[in-house]
């Protein structure tokens, strides 16, 4: 029996390797940052405020907020003739927001599981799950940014000292959020703009036949896509919209008021576009720029930097109790797959 394995150019394993050091150090330099003038002692002693009552109501606005996150996508497969039960999307979107969280990028990573999710235990043909995930997170990615721009040019001057030099990024989010909804537009027109788009690009590169399926695949999925962007579906989604981020500022609320602070609404609007913009950075899970972030504003607004360091830690209990339980059910969805590949790899030799 023969084996082979496959090496990387050397050169290409040393960039990884560098940008994750970059990674890396990034996030514990932002987090050494962030703890520069906080007691350990005073941090624990604000977490400390809550009570079992207190831990359990938010334990349960977050998952009426995963539940809420889940209902487009359901609403989407519903439309296209496909209907899922509402509890396994909810736990498909829990493994997926694990990758996502662990992948550097702007909370992106697992809709490929979400696709295999729809596809491999549901039997949704791979057009019609891809167009549901592409769907669901795009419409979710054009109303938060246009949101963030929108509330970032109303909080700029709390979240920055010089207000010039946070408006440029404010610009990118609502051209990209902007950007996003055209995007939505032309697939809800026919005109299957990311396929042609990737068709043009392989013409020009002379990728053409390596590009060949993902091509067709794509113009499959926009055309599945079409006909749930109609005016009448986008009402749907906005109000999702509406409800998950009215979860998403009570639950930053409780975090505070639960912590002794009850803050007005500009400064809870304030430190939710904090928030939400660390997820839109490059770094695993915000890792650095959350609690950067939210020391920053809140003693911007007045307030004691530990309270914000508290909130942070109880922001990052919660993730983790997400991400151990979407780790349990990757586990359990990806050991066949794994067992297929090795059965390939031994059949092949």
């Amino acid at each position: 029996m023969q084996t082979r394995s496959i090496m990387l150019p050397r050169h290409s394993t040393l960039k990884t390797n560098g940008m994750r050091g970059l990674i890396i150090a990034a996030v514990i330099g932002l987090l050494v940052w962030s703890w520069r003038d906080l007691s350990l002692t005073a941090v624990g002693t604000a977490i400390a405020r809550w009570s079992w009552r207190e831990a359990l109501l938010f334990g349960g606005l977050n998952l009426f907020i995963l539940a809420a996150m889940c209902w487009r996508w359901f609403f989407i497969l519903r439309q296209m003739q496909f209907p899922v039960p509402f509890g396994p999307l909810i736990l498909y979107r829990m493994g997926a927001n694990t990758l996502s969280y662990v992948t550097p990028g702007p909370q992106f990573g697992g809709e490929p599981l979400q696709v295999y999710c729809l596809s491999a235990l549901r039997g949704v043909p791979p057009a019609a799950a891809s167009a549901a995930v592409a769907v669901d997170r795009l419409v979710e990615l054009a109303g938060n940014l246009l949101f963030l721009s929108i509330a970032g040019f109303y909080v700029l001057r709390t979240l920055a000292p010089d207000a010039a030099a946070v408006k440029p990024a404010l610009v990118i989010l609502a051209a990209v959020g902007s950007g996003t909804a055209l995007l939505l537009v032309a697939t809800a027109s026919g005109r299957h703009p990311v396929s042609r788009l990737i068709a043009w690009g392989g013409r020009r590169t002379g990728w053409s036949r390596r590009l060949a399926r993902l091509i067709d695949l794509l113009q499959a999925s926009e055309s599945r896509a079409a006909p749930i962007l109609t005016a009448r579906h986008m009402g749907w989604y906005a109000l999702a919209a509406v409800v998950q981020w009215g979860a998403f500022l009570a639950e930053l609320g409780l975090i505070y008021t639960f912590l002794g602070v009850s803050l007005s609404a500009p400064a809870l609007l304030t430190l939710a576009v904090a928030a939400r913009l660390a997820f839109l950075l490059p770094l695993p899970g915000g890792w650095g720029i959350l609690e950067a972030g939210q020391v920053t504003a809140f003693a911007g607004l007045g307030g004691d930097p530990t309270v914000a360091m508290a909130a942070c830690l109880i922001m990052r209990a919660r993730d983790l109790v997400l991400i151990a339980a979407g780790a349990g059910l990757l586990a359990r969805w990806l050991r066949p797959i794994s067992a297929a590949s090795a059965k390939r790899r031994l059949d092949a030799t």
